[in-house]
């Protein structure tokens, strides 16, 4: 979902939810580029006071190269 919302609507409607857990890749292949999601998954963890976890399942890189030490778990 981050990779086709802005920001703002991302937040806009897990707000209305309020979640306490969201699952995301660290990252996708789109057009054979990498694009990296943990940037944007910190701002709409931030941006959800509520949240209690985030699981992060690696997808493009393995388990062991991803640094998740600035997302709140």
């Amino acid at each position: 979902m981050l990779h086709l919302e802005s920001l703002g609507g991302v937040l806009d409607r897990f707000s209305q939810i309020q979640p306490k857990l969201i699952f995301s890749v660290e990252a996708v292949v789109y057009n054979g580029k990498e694009h990296n999601h943990l940037e944007k998954l910190l701002s709409v963890v931030k941006g959800l006071p509520d949240l209690k976890k985030v699981v992060v399942i690696p997808y493009v890189s393995s388990r062991e190269t991803i640094d998740i030490s600035k997302i709140p778990n």
